[in-house]
């Protein structure tokens, strides 16, 4: 069945809640917080499951990962498709920021890493 990753992201966010939340890891506001959290954005373009996805440092722009080859950037206030990187051969498994948010790196199961000039996509002010 071929889902969209926003759901399976969601469902995943929703499993981590839970398992947290049930070993007593959190104090009870902290649970109650946690259980009616309301979904700010969905972020819809990735054809398969995404598999990593980074914050920028000044929280501006996100960075997703995929199984369909690419890296998505959005807006972080819109949810907006900024840019996809292509360049992997294979799926996308892990994806990093760095701490200027100048560059973005991504490893493949293609047996590559590749970084990215995060300054060519995104439109700082």
């Amino acid at each position: 069945m071929n889902r969209s990753w926003p759901t399976r992201l969601l469902w995943y966010s929703v499993l981590s809640i839970t398992s947290v939340v049930s070993s007593g890891a959190l104090c009870d506001e902290e649970k109650q917080r946690a259980e009616t959290s309301q979904e700010i954005l969905t972020f819809k373009g990735h054809a398969d499951w995404v598999t990593s996805v980074a914050f920028s440092p000044d929280g501006k722009w996100i960075a997703s990962a995929s199984n369909d080859h690419t890296l998505k950037v959005w807006n972080a206030k819109t949810g907006r498709e900024m840019v996809t990187l292509k360049g992997h051969t294979k799926p996308v498994t892990q994806l990093t920021i760095s701490p200027d948010g100048q560059r973005l790196a991504s490893s493949s199961d293609d047996g590559t890493v590749k970084v990215w000039d995060a300054r060519r996509f995104v439109v700082r002010k």
